[in-house]
């Protein structure tokens, strides 16, 4: 991927928790049976987070 500018620190560390988030999500989701629909949720409104924070703002 190239980047039109270098990203800054900020978004780079909420990608690395979002990423670290959603395999922890997504290990739980396997390993608990019982809750694994709450855990997939979870790990889809985090992904929606973080794609929500990279959408630019129209003004």
């Amino acid at each position: 991927m190239i980047f039109k500018q270098k990203p800054n620190f900020r978004d780079v560390a909420l990608s690395v928790v979002a990423g670290i988030s959603l395999l922890g999500l997504l290990g739980l989701a396997f390993v608990d049976s019982d809750s694994r629909q709450a855990f997939l949720n979870m790990a889809t409104f985090t992904i929606g987070a973080v794609v929500g924070h990279f959408i630019p703002v129209q003004k």
